[in-house]
């Protein structure tokens, strides 16, 4: 049992290991071929790469734009962005075509507010535009840093500026609507191309300049002359040239810095979605975030997780609460990594939604498990492959599971705008939602009915207030997720349900509701008996309360014997050692009162030798004795087990002067005559052999058949085993045959067909009467012996007679 606890528990690290390493690299696999940058004004761009990569096929997806190679990608990004993936290796060549530097839009068709730098904002009740997609929050808040703190910039002061926007309710996100909007220049220019009344705005305190351009796996070929193309779609050049009746002139760009320290510029950003959703928007303040968030928060609860389900495993008496905690943290573990990997690849929103959906895989399973557990608590090992019913609900599992995956068909499960770009965050649900739910909560349910009935002979019955309090915090917080509330909303749902899942589980170890071992150890200290259990080199593991230390000689004797071992420490005790896994079970008992006999029986040897006689004597008197009782309970066995036939034979022959049909009558008592002979024959047969030949049956058989075909019952007897096989098979169909052919001979039956045969698995006789025996039913005596050793009788209505078959487990037979 240790050795596979041990095996069961190494299984588990090494599930939870590679999980581990998947989550620590997944990032890295997912995004190794391609870097994505989010942009906000693709149109002009993409129409400039079509002209200078004109061999190169636009992808479009939520509203970005990929450049596909035949063996790689090509990603527009910023020069920030793509130091790092040069020095990684995601991407091997960078081309920088254009400038964007951060600015202040102001909207002159709305306001007419005079602002000059990043402080202006401060004071401003104008509504402000900020975009934070992933990438611009980055570049937006640094840009901003830089100017309002200098080179040794953190984001703290750019945060302060912004959440004092929102907490005035004049912040607006993703929106380039609004009087002052926080951007890059080219965004600007746009804007005016469009029509906008804008004036650009360079803070005076200081932004940052940044270069954007292509990432590439592979060299690009570039067509036609690139900066005029630049120029036209109003970008600024790397040389700062660009069209003087949009951007400021170029002495106000004096004000801007490049990036010069990227790794300042990282480690002061990596956070920056972070800063920004909490001390900003006060949002997600219980949820992971970015994706260094997401990494952290999977590793340490897949850690946490692991070590709970190591415990549980460790702790376990049954194999199938060992089962249960190794699924569950597998679940609980896969879950999460499916999780990550959806975070890693939210720019692919196809895969992203599908992994989603497989969430459902691990929230339906899970229940389907702990169910499955709480039905086997008290099974033998043997007996803890899941039930029908339990096959049953899987099936609908999987049903469902089906149904969530196909929710892009139907829109029963989650409805889904896909045609807007937060999809993931603005949805509703169907009916197949609550269905699923309704499924999970049932499940557990029914898991905490068998727990409690199963556990109500335990002492502590308000044991399971506990886990029935977790279960209905989880119900609360699975209806309040669904509600939107805003607190229990921006909470990881994943993560939450493993919590409650642990919390569960852990508190129907603590109240007894799932039997454990961990108070065993306290039961064996306390225990009046001196018992010891130690290792294989006679160190002292667990000990009793009265226990005492063993002596070298007793050691000695203890390791070195064959077990089971009987080692006589002294005058006073006997010590009875035994072997287990790991180490020995060492228990004294003590033999004071015998050793005082003993001196007794020393001191009076006349005495003792006269007493030796008389009981010499005395035993083979009983031993007579025995033997006579023996063969008295033979032969009461013996009429136990003709006791009906020869009442039944007694009441024949008085009813027979009163037949009408004597000849008949007389038959009957004959074959029951010779049924009690051979029943006889049988029982001792019993008594001495486990085996009787398929033959010798048959004889008996046929000894029947000279009798019944004096009354016209013939019988046809096929014999299709070869060999032998268990005599109590034999007896029983002996039994069997008999009460069949009795009631033929009462109702004037022509034959008898009798089978004898291996049918796959069993052993079987089938008996077909020619004509219908209305009264044929087994009598529970014959019917339980059949059971007894697992036999089954097979009684089958065929038209015009009544067919019987019984079926024995082939196991036992001999071939």
């Amino acid at each position: 049992m240790k050795d596979m606890k041990q095996s069961r528990t190494v299984i588990l690290l090494l599930i939870s290991l590679i999980i581990i390493i998947l989550c620590t690299g997944c990032a890295k696999k997912l995004t190794s071929n391609v870097v994505r940058a989010n942009q906000d004004d693709y149109s002009s761009y993409s129409k400039i790469i079509g002209k200078i990569l004109p061999t190169y096929k636009i992808e479009e997806s939520d509203n970005k734009v990929y450049y596909a190679l035949e063996n790689g990608n090509v990603a527009e990004a910023f020069d920030t962005q793509a130091v790092g993936a040069i020095e990684t290796g995601i991407a091997k060549y960078w081309y920088p075509q254009y400038l964007a530097t951060v600015i202040i839009a102001l909207d002159r068709d709305q306001t007419d507010v005079g602002l000059t730098g990043w402080n202006d904002l401060y004071a401003t009740q104008e509504e402000v535009s900020f975009s934070n997609t992933t990438g611009n929050v980055q570049m937006l808040t640094a840009a901003m840093s830089f100017g309002l703190e200098g080179e040794n910039y953190t984001l703290s002061k750019a945060v302060d500026l912004l959440s004092k926007l929102h907490k005035n309710n004049i912040l607006k996100i993703n929106s380039f609507e609004s009087p002052i909007i926080i951007c890059y220049d080219y965004q600007a220019a746009e804007l005016i191309k469009n029509g906008r009344n804008i004036e650009i705005v360079i803070p005076k305190e200081g932004t940052f300049t940044y270069k954007k351009g292509l990432l590439s796996n592979k060299k690009l070929d570039f067509k036609g002359n690139v900066n005029e193309l630049l120029l036209e779609s109003n970008f600024r050049l790397l040389d700062g040239e660009s069209k003087h009746s949009i951007y400021p002139d170029e002495s106000e760009y004096k004000k801007t810095s490049n990036v010069i320290d990227y790794n300042h510029f990282a480690k002061e950003t990596q956070k920056a979605i972070c800063f920004f959703e909490r001390k900003v928007l006060k949002t997600k303040t219980l949820m992971s975030i970015d994706n260094r968030e997401h990494l952290n928060f999977a590793l340490v609860y897949i850690i946490v997780v692991t070590i709970w389900a190591i415990s549980v495993l460790r702790r376990s008496i049954q194999k199938g609460i060992g089962y249960a905690a190794i699924f569950t943290g597998t679940t609980l573990n896969g879950w999460t990594l499916v999780r990550l990997i959806k975070y890693q690849i939210e720019d692919n929103p196809i895969l992203t939604r599908y992994l989603w959906y497989a969430f459902y895989i691990f929230q339906l399973s899970l229940p389907l498990v702990l169910l499955w557990m709480a039905w086997a608590i008290d099974k033998p090992k043997e007996k803890i492959l899941p039930p029908k019913w339990w096959r049953v609900m899987l099936v609908v599992i999987i049903f469902l599971v089906a149904f969530v995956f196909t929710n892009d068909i139907h829109g029963h499960v989650f409805k889904l705008d896909l045609s807007r770009y937060d999809w993931n965050i603005n949805y509703g649900y169907g009916f197949g939602y609550y269905l699923i739910l309704f499924v999970c909560m049932m499940n557990i349910i029914v898991m905490f009915m068998i727990l409690i009935k199963k556990s109500l002979k335990n002492p502590r019955k308000k044991g399971f207030i506990f886990p029935i309090a977790f279960f209905l915090l989880f119900a609360l917080y699975n209806y309040k997720y669904i509600m939107r509330d805003p607190v229990i909303y921006e909470t990881d749902i994943t993560i939450v349900t493993g919590i409650f899942t642990m919390l569960m589980f852990e508190t129907c170890i603590q109240s007894g509701l799932i039997p454990v071992n961990t108070k065993y150890i306290n039961l064996f200290k306390r225990s009046p008996l001196r018992m010891q259990i130690i290792d294989k080199e006679g160190k002292s593991i667990l000990a009793s309360a009265n226990a005492e230390p063993f002596d070298n000689i007793s050691l000695d004797k203890i390791l070195n014997s064959s077990y089971p071992a009987l080692i006589r420490q002294d005058d006073k005790s006997l010590l009875y050692v035994n072997c287990i896994p790991g180490g020995y079970a060492v228990w004294n008992e003590d033999i004071s009162q015998l050793h005082h006999l003993n001196n007794k029986i020393k001191e009076s040897t006349q005495m003792l030798r006269e007493a030796n006689n008389i009981l010499a004597e005395e035993e083979k008197i009983k031993r007579s004795i025995n033997e006579e009782n023996t063969k008295t309970q033979l032969m009461t066995q013996l009429e136990t087990e003709i006791a009906e036939s020869v009442v039944k034979l007694t009441s024949m022959i008085e009813q027979l002067q009163h037949s009408k049909d004597n000849f008949k009558e007389t038959t009957r008592i004959a074959l029951l005559l010779c049924y009690i002979k051979r029943r006889c024959n049988l029982f001792f047969q019993e008594k001495e052999t486990d085996i009787i030949d398929a033959d010798k049956l048959i004889n008996y058989i046929n000894e029947l058949f000279e009798i019944t075909k004096r009354s016209n019952l013939q019988i046809a007897i096929i014999n299709e085993i070869n060999g032998s096989f268990a005599i109590r098979y034999g007896t029983l169909f002996y039994d069997l045959f008999n009460t069949i052919a009795d009631l033929a001979l009462e109702i004037s039956c022509p034959y008898i067909i009798v089978q004898l045969c291996h049918e796959e698995e069993n052993t079987a006789i089938h008996i077909l009467p020619a004509k219908r025996i209305e009264k044929l039913a087994i009598d529970s005596k014959l019917s339980a012996a059949i059971t007894a050793v697992k036999g089954m009788i097979d009684i089958k209505d065929l038209e015009d007679t009544k067919g019987i078959s019984v079926y024995f487990p082939k196991g036992e037979a001999y071939d």
